[in-house]
């Protein structure tokens, strides 16, 4: 991982973190960085005060992406071919659960204002995953479009946007409804894979 100044766009330290790191995010106080090395199956930990990595932790297989809750108390892993969601504690940095059963390719993820559901994107499905974070349980499934890349949470917590990048809309979808009730039509998205599932090849 590289860390940038912003004072002088220049490198000013290199991180090693795992193989093939895909995602990274922050803990909400900035005082912790997530690394997601989905070639290995870890994420790695890094403290931003010292700017060194201190922990190594296993989680499923090929994890994608991750967030932490707004508390920071916790962080969520994607693990895309485990079809499961890794729950990690920031102090000890251990992973306390394993939310299972989260089929489809489990994607991006993100989490509502409140922290009490998150959101995965189901990209072998065309489906989003509901998962209630006070069970740590998946709680439902909302068809939206295919091949989900980006997913964003209104500051109210009231409309999740997915952006499906196998098709040209951008899925609204009411968090209360929990279904989709508009598309914003944009353009095709790139996306050179298979889904098998839905026998179609979009490129």
């Amino acid at each position: 991982m590289s860390i940038i100044s912003t004072d002088n766009n220049e490198v000013v330290k290199t991180i090693p973190v795992g193989k093939t790191p895909k995602g990274i995010n922050f803990t909400p106080d900035g005082d912790w960085v997530f690394v997601i090395n989905e070639g290995e199956g870890t994420v790695t930990a890094i403290d931003t005060a010292t700017m060194e990595k201190e922990a190594t932790i296993e989680v499923g297989d090929k994890p994608h992406n991750g967030i932490a809750s707004p508390d920071g108390s916790k962080f969520y892993v994607t693990n895309t071919a485990s079809n499961s969601v890794s729950v990690i504690n920031v102090v000890s940095k251990k992973v306390t659960n394993t939310i299972e059963g989260i089929e489809g390719a489990p994607h991006n993820l993100n989490i509502t204002p409140n922290g009490e559901t998150l959101l995965v994107t189901l990209t072998q499905k065309g489906e989003l995953g509901v998962i209630d974070l006070n069970k740590e349980k998946l709680t439902a499934t909302i068809p939206v479009g295919t091949g989900h890349h980006v997913l964003d949470i209104t500051a109210d917590g009231k409309f999740a946007y997915v952006g499906n990048i196998g098709a040209d809309y951008v899925s609204v979808v009411d968090m209360k409804k929990q279904k989709e009730v508009d598309q914003i039509k944009v353009g095709m998205g790139h996306m050179e894979r298979q889904y098998p599932m839905m026998g179609r090849t979009f490129m």
